[in-house]
């Protein structure tokens, strides 16, 4: 069974509309503009302190105790955003739910090709096994 989701409908729906911006940051790893993006949008939207304490009508009725229990909220909400965006690309949940077994393309791997941008480059052996498994092996 699938764990329960922690956004709303509303909240994926905004956070799935920036997924393409967020792909172009992917290219150069420089995210440092995209997260004060994201926060604003979804803070706005939805105000932390509203969940923490939702009698509280503004932010600004708070007390300095709540206050710190709201900044605390808030921290792991964004932490919580960005795990959010990193699992929503990784590439082995991805290949895992498109059914792909993690099989490397040999033809993209020897040319240089998006395969080769994983944490490492196959071993001389997996090489051998994606080109001669079929004629030698099988």
């Amino acid at each position: 069974m699938a764990p329960h989701k922690w956004t709303t409908p509303e909240q994926e729906a905004l956070l799935l509309s920036m997924m393409p911006e967020y792909r172009k940051y992917m290219l150069s790893k420089n995210y440092s503009e995209f997260w004060p993006k994201i926060n604003h949008k979804f803070f706005a939207q939805w105000p932390v302190h509203k969940h923490v304490f939702p009698e509280v009508a503004n932010e600004e009725d708070l007390n300095d105790e709540q206050n710190e229990d709201v900044k605390k909220a808030m921290k792991q909400q964004k932490q919580q955003i960005v795990r959010w965006y990193r699992w929503q690309t990784n590439p082995t949940r991805l290949a895992r739910a498109g059914g792909s077994r993690g099989v490397l393309s040999i033809g993209e791997t020897l040319s240089g090709g998006a395969c080769t941008k994983a944490p490492r480059a196959p071993k001389e052996l997996e090489v051998y096994s994606q080109l001669y498994y079929t004629d030698h092996v099988k």
